[in-house]
């Protein structure tokens, strides 16, 4: 038992020394569960299956955030309560370096856009 103590205790002193490392200003939400702190008690709801080809037009709460990858837009969903559900746009459609993020409010209708990836937050995950 004190050996498994130990190695709870390593792990979670390592992931804290790398999330420093990389900036991160709140410790994680499964170190929380081990040493009790204010980070959420569950990770963010994670985003569904992405939807290659689909634009989900319409209902936007940004005005298009130029971002990195698709990645880096189902983390700014992630990450902002009155999103539901996002669109990213390939770089270079709206002549951009970086790709552009839409976020939405609700849930639009699904059109075929071969330009773009889109996914929907899972609700109750």
């Amino acid at each position: 038992m004190a050996d498994t103590q130990v190695k709870v205790a390593i792990i979670g002193l390592i992931g804290l020394i790398g999330a420093a490392a990389f900036g991160a200003t709140q410790e994680p939400w499964w170190w929380c569960k081990i040493a009790g702190c204010s980070a959420p008690d569950t990770p963010p709801p994670p985003m569904g299956a992405l939807l290659m080809g689909t634009n989900l037009q319409g209902n936007d709460i940004n005005n298009g955030e130029h971002v990195q990858n698709v990645q880096a837009c189902l983390r700014l969903c992630t990450e902002t309560s009155e999103c539901k559900a996002m669109t990213y746009v390939y770089p270079n459609v709206n002549d951009t370096q970086n790709g552009t993020c839409w976020l939405k409010g609700e849930v639009p209708p699904a059109l075929a856009n071969p330009n773009m990836i889109s996914a929907k937050k899972l609700v109750g995950a």
